[in-house]
C-alpha cells in the first residue's frame, strides 16, 4: 500500500539520525507556513506519523456516464455510457463527429477547466464559441462516477443563460442518497500532478514546453511538492533569521572603532570585549548596566566623593564639652605640688604617731605640742585637701574625654588626598586645612580654654569648605565623564540585547538549516526512489511504441534547480551512445516519446484516477506504433479504465486485434448539432458471436465444436455477470481491489455469480430451465468434450448472459 509523504519523510529523517528539532521543523513545514510559524514561535510541533499505522491506496474514481448538452459542438443532450472499471474503450469518429466536445466536456467537469480554455479564454472568438450555435441554452455536463469509497455519484456543471466566461459556471456534487452540494471534487492537486486526460495539442506540448516545465510536470508526479516547498520555506524562514546576527556584528565593529577615541577605562575594556568575534555578554552587559567598578579618575572621583567628616551640630558638640571641661580644670586650681604631697603625708605620719604617744611635743619642730586639738585641726585640714584632690582628678578625666573627642571628630588625613590622578584646584585648600585640623587636634589639651571653642569652629568651617569645593569639582568631573560614558553605556546594552536576540534566531537558522539540509537529501533520495520505476516503466512502454524506431532511451534524468530546472534524455540510435533523444526523433516518435513519459505518471498508484482519457494520441504515428500503442493501452486496461477518443480508424481496428477486444462506441453528428454515440458489440457479444461462428464453421470437426464452444460461452456468460458485478459494487462504493480478489478466489462460473446474486441465485436459477443448463455446459464442458445439442447449449448460454446483462431480469 501506499505510504503518505509525511510518513516517508519521518521515516528517513529518522533512518539519518537527524537531531529532533530538525524533524520537527521538517514535519511542520510539510505541514505549511502556520505550522512551522508556531514550532519557531516556541509552540509544540505537529504529531508525528504513527508508524503503525496502516497505509491504504488513494480512494479512487471510475467514469460510468457522461451526459453534455448546448456545449461547444453538442446540442441536444447526447449521453455516452462507459463499462466503470478497467478496460478499454474506444470512442470513434471522424473530425467534427462531436469527439472533442465530449473529450473537453468531461475535462471541465471533473477540473473546472481545461488546458485548450486556459490557452484560448483570451481570444474573443473562443469566449463565445463554447456555447452551440444552434442549442447552447441550458448548457450543462453531468458526469455520473463510481467512486471506491463513496459509491456512485454525480458532478453537474451548469451555465446560466447570460454567462459569458467558460469558467462562470455552477458546480455541484452529489452522492446517490446524499444531498447535493454545491463544491468542486478536490481533485485540484492531483490533476496537476497525474493529470487523467490529455489530447493531442497537449502531448504535443509535452515535449515542445520549456525544459523546466516538462521537469515540473513529471516532478509533480512524485508526489514530492509538498517536500521540494517545506525546502523552499525552510530555506526562506532562516535566511531572515541570520540578518539580525551578520547585523550585529557590524554594529559590534562600528562600536568598538568609535570606543577607540573615548578616555575611559570603562571604553577601553568594553573595545577588549567588543574585539572578539562572540564577546562575552555577560561581561559587556554588567560593564554598560550593572554596577560599575570603575578605575582611573572615575574612581579618584568616587573615593573623594565617599570622604566624610564630622558635621557642624557634632563638631559644636564637642567644642562646647572641651570647653566646659577646662574651665572645671581651671576651676580646681593649679596642680599639687610635690612639697604639699608630703607635707600631707607627714601629717598622716605625725597622726599616727600622736596615736601611739599621745599628747607629746612636736618630735620635728620640738616647741609645738601634738595633742587633740592639733590632731583635730589637722584632721580636717587633710579631709578638705582629699575633696580638692578627687574635684581636679575628675576635672582632668573630662578634659581628657573632651580633648580625645576633638581628635576623633575628623580622623587622619585620608591618602586621596595624595592623588594625582586628577587635577582638582581646591584639593590644597584640603590639604592645608586637614593639616591645620591635624596640629589643633594634637594640641587640644593645652589650648587654652578661651580659645578652644572658637579655634576648632574656624578650622573645620576651613576644612569643610575646602572639603565641599574640592568634592564640587570631583562631583563635576565625575558627572562630565559619565555623560561622556552613558551613550556608549546605552548603546553597549542594546547591542548586548540584539547580539542576544540575534545568537537565539541564528541558533534557529542553524536548526532550520539542518532540517533544510536533512529534508534536500530526503528529497534527492525519495525523488530518486520514485522517478525511477516512472523511467523504468516508460522505457518499457517506449520499447512497445517504438516498434520498428532506431532510436532507444537509454536514460531520463531529472536535472538542475530553480531556473535550469530540465530533462535529459538520453539515446541510443543505431548502437550509438550519448544523442539528445529530442534531437534526432521524427514528429511521430516525439509524440510517442511523450506518451511514454506521460502514461507512468497519470496511472500512478497515488492517483486518485482509476480512468484515462486520452483524445487522438495517435496523430503523426505510423501504423507499427498504432499497433504499438493498443497494446500498451490494453496492458494499462488489465488495472485502469481507459477511454480513448479518436478520429483515426487506425486505432480502433489495431484495438479489434487485441487478445481482449475493447468496448467501441462510434460518434456521429447529425444536423443541428445532434451528436450520437452507439456501441459496437459488446463484450458478451463478441464472445456469443464467436461461438456462433464456431458452431456454424461446416469444415470444423464436432469434436473441436464440442471443446471448443464450452470455453466460449463460459466467457460470455462470465464477462456478463463480472461488468454486472462491477457496475453494482463499484457504484455501492466498494473497492475494485477487493472486487478483482473475490471474482479470482470464486474460480468456478457458479461462484462467480453468487458473488453477484448471493442467496437470490437459486432462485433466479429456477426462473428459466436453461439456465441450470448453461451452467453444467460452462462446467463440465469446459474439461471434457460436452454432451447433447450445441445449439441448444448455445441459446442457454445467450439467454443466461443477456439475463446477466439486463438488472431486471
Amino acid at each position: 500500500m501506499i505510504k503518505k509523504l509525511d510518513e516517508s519523510v519521518f521515516d528517513a529523517l529518522l533512518e539519518a539520525d537527524v537531531e529532533d528539532d530538525a524533524v520537527d521543523m521538517v514535519l511542520a513545514a510539510l505541514a505549511g507556513e502556520a505550522a512551522l510559524d508556531a514550532v519557531l514561535a516556541g509552540e509544540a510541533a505537529p504529531p508525528r506519523p504513527d508508524a503503525k499505522t496502516a497505509r491504504v491506496a488513494p480512494h479512487g474514481a471510475f467514469l460510468s456516464r457522461l451526459t453534455v448538452r448546448g456545449f461547444r459542438g453538442i446540442g441536444r443532450p447526447t449521453v455516452v455510457n462507459l463499462p466503470p472499471g478497467p478496460g478499454l474503450t474506444v470512442i470513434a469518429g471522424r473530425n467534427g463527429s462531436g469527439k472533442s466536445s465530449l473529450s473537453e466536456a468531461l475535462e471541465c467537469a471533473l477540473t473546472g477547466t481545461t488546458n485548450r480554455w486556459d490557452r484560448e479564454l483570451g481570444h474573443a472568438e473562443f469566449r463565445t464559441g463554447w456555447r452551440n450555435l444552434h442549442q447552447g441554452d441550458p448548457c450543462e455536463i453531468t458526469v455520473t462516477l463510481h467512486h471506491e469509497g463513496e459509491g456512485s455519484a454525480t458532478v453537474r456543471v451548469a451555465w446560466p443563460s447570460h454567462a459569458l466566461n467558460p469558467k462562470d459556471a455552477s458546480r455541484t456534487y452529489q452522492v446517490a442518497g446524499q444531498p447535493r452540494e454545491a463544491t468542486d471534487l478536490g481533485w485540484t492537486a492531483a490533476v496537476q500532478s497525474f493529470r487523467p486526460m490529455l489530447s493531442y495539442e497537449d502531448l504535443g506540448l509535452l515535449l515542445t514546453a520549456k525544459p523546466s516545465e516538462l521537469h515540473d510536470s513529471i516532478a509533480r508526479a512524485l508526489d514530492l511538492d509538498a517536500l521540494t516547498s517545506a525546502v523552499g520555506l525552510l530555506r526562506d524562514r532562516a535566511a531572515p533569521l541570520k540578518l539580525p546576527l551578520k547585523q550585529a556584528g557590524q554594529d559590534r565593529r562600528a562600536l568598538r572603532s568609535e570606543l577607540a577615541d573615548v578616555d575611559d577605562d570603562r571604553a577601553r575594556a568594553a573595545q577588549r570585549l567588543l574585539g572578539r568575534a562572540s564577546p562575552d555578554l555577560a561581561a559587556l552587559e554588567q560593564l554598560a548596566t550593572g554596577p560599575t567598578v570603575a578605575s582611573g579618575p572615575l574612581q579618584t572621583c568616587q573615593r573623594i566623593l565617599a570622604v566624610e567628616i564630622a558635621t557642624l551640630e557634632t563638631v559644636e558638640s564637642v567644642a562646647r564639652e572641651l570647653d566646659v571641661a577646662r574651665e572645671e580644670l581651671a576651676g580646681v586650681g593649679e596642680q599639687r605640688s610635690r612639697a604639699a604631697a608630703l607635707r600631707d603625708q607627714l601629717l598622716l605620719e605625725a597622726i599616727d604617731y600622736h596615736q601611739a604617744a599621745g599628747d607629746t611635743e612636736c618630735p620635728v619642730c620640738g616647741t609645738g605640742s601634738l595633742d587633740g586639738d592639733w590632731r583635730r585641726r589637722t584632721e580636717a585640714a587633710l579631709a578638705e585637701n582629699d575633696l580638692l584632690l578627687d574635684a581636679r582628678g575628675e576635672a582632668e578625666r573630662r578634659h581628657r574625654k573632651a580633648a580625645e573627642a576633638v581628635r576623633q571628630l575628623i580622623g587622619a588625613a585620608p591618602t586621596i588626598l595624595g592623588q594625582t590622578d586628577v587635577s582638582l584646584s581646591s584639593q590644597h585648600r584640603v590639604i592645608e586645612a586637614w593639616g591645620a585640623w591635624d596640629a589643633m587636634s594634637a594640641n587640644s589639651s593645652s589650648d587654652t580654654p578661651a580659645e578652644a571653642q572658637d579655634q576648632i569652629l574656624a578650622r573645620y568651617q576651613a576644612l569643610a569648605e575646602g572639603l565641599a569645593a574640592w568634592q564640587k569639582e570631583a562631583q563635576s568631573l565625575a558627572a562630565a565623564l559619565t555623560e561622556r560614558w552613558s551613550p556608549y553605556a546605552l548603546r553597549i546594552a542594546q547591542l548586548v540585547a540584539d547580539f542576544t536576540s540575534a545568537l537565539a534566531q541564528n541558533e534557529q537558522a542553524a536548526t532550520l538549516d539542518a532540517a533544510r539540509v536533512a529534508a534536500d537529501e530526503v528529497a534527492q533520495r525519495l525523488r530518486t526512489d520514485r522517478v525511477n520505476p516512472i523511467v523504468d516503466r516508460t522505457k518499457q512502454i517506449w520499447q512497445q511504441l517504438r516498434q520498428e524506431s532506431n532510436v532507444r532511451l537509454e536514460e531520463i534524468e531529472l536535472t538542475g534547480r530553480g531556473n535550469r530546472r530540465t530533462v535529459d534524455i538520453k539515446a541510443v540510435v543505431d548502437d550509438a551512445a550519448g544523442s539528445s533523444a529530442l534531437s534526432v526523433m521524427s514528429q511521430g516518435e516525439l509524440n510517442s516519446l511523450a506518451l511514454a513519459l506521460y502514461l507512468p505518471r497519470a496511472t500512478s498508484e497515488d492517483s486518485p484516477f482509476r480512468f484515462l482519457v486520452l483524445d487522438d494520441p495517435v496523430q503523426a504515428m505510423d501504423p507499427t506504433k498504432v499497433d504499438g500503442l493498443a497494446a500498451v493501452l490494453a496492458d494499462l486496461a488489465e488495472t485502469r479504465q481507459v477511454v480513448v477518443f479518436s478520429h483515426d480508424d487506425r486505432f480502433a481496428q489495431a484495438a479489434r486485434r487485441l487478445p481482449s477486444p475493447p468496448t467501441i462506441l462510434s460518434v456521429r453528428r447529425g444536423r443541428q448539432s445532434e451528436v450520437i454515440v452507439q456501441a459496437e458489440l459488446r463484450p458478451v457479444e463478441r464472445h456469443l458471436k464467436d461461438a456462433h461462428a464456431v458452431l456454424q464453421e461446416p469444415n470444423l470437426e464436432e469434436t473441436i465444436q464440442r471443446r471448443v464452444i464450452p470455453g466460449i460461452l463460459r466467457q460470455a456468460i462470465e464477462a456478463a455477470a463480472w461488468r454486472r458485478y462491477v457496475d453494482e459494487r463499484l457504484a455501492a462504493g466498494d473497492r475494485l481491489d477487493d472486487l478483482e480478489r473475490a471474482w479470482e478466489d470464486a474460480q468456478r462460473t457458479r461462484a462467480r455469480l453468487e458473488l453477484l446474486l448471493g442467496p437470490r441465485l437459486d432462485g433466479w436459477l429456477r426462473r428459466d430451465e436453461r439456465r441450470p443448463r448453461a451452467l453444467v455446459v460452462c462446467n463440465k464442458g469446459t474439461h471434457q468434450p460436452m454432451t447433447g445439442d450445441l445449439g441448444e447449449a448455445y441459446e442457454d448460454a445467450k439467454a443466461v448472459s443477456l439475463a446477466l446483462e439486463n438488472k431486471h431480469r
